[in-house]
């Protein structure tokens, strides 16, 4: 069967279903246990990599396929690294602008106590206040928003920030 048949017939995803495939038909052989490639590849193109499926591909079930175990366990295939990259970063700015309340409100804090600080001092104060870590270029967009809606003003000479009552 094809991939893109087996897509039609179990309505599964494509790209759930690549990686289905990629676990069932990539997985490493284990010296110990036996192989966990419980499907082949009929179609090989060696110009593509091996992990590259297309709904066009054929695949078929291992005939040579042996295990000890009775029961068997098909490690899943992560994703490729661009992807798994580019969703872990997605998935920190995410988590970054529901944390920008607490950065803002440990600005706040800190300059209504102090009411004048230098940058430097301000952005290791709120890190020290923070649970999570944050990066300085953070904090200082969140500084730069609290500006903008007039709850702070830098200095007159520069370097530091002055609270707003």
């Amino acid at each position: 069967l094809t991939v893109g048949e087996v897509g039609e017939r179990t309505g599964i995803g494509e790209q759930e279903l690549k990686g289905i495939v990629q676990s069932l038909a990539f997985g490493k052989a284990d010296k110990k246990t036996g192989t966990t490639r419980v499907l082949r590849r009929l179609n090989k193109d060696k110009d593509r990599p091996k992990g590259d499926i297309r709904p066009s591909d054929a695949f078929a079930v291992n005939a040579d396929f042996a295990h000890k175990m009775s029961r068997v366990k098909i490690p899943n295939i992560s994703q490729r690294r661009e992807e798994a990259a580019a969703e872990r970063k997605k998935a920190d700015e995410s988590v970054f602008r529901d944390r920008q309340h607490q950065v803002d409100a440990a600005v706040i804090r800190i300059m209504k106590s102090r009411k004048t600080l230098p940058h430097a001092e301000l952005v290791s104060e709120v890190m020290g206040q923070l649970k999570f870590k944050a990066e300085n270029k953070d904090v200082k967009g969140r500084v730069e928003s609290l500006i903008e809606r007039e709850y702070l003003e830098r200095r007159e000479g520069g370097g530091g920030y002055n609270y707003l009552a």
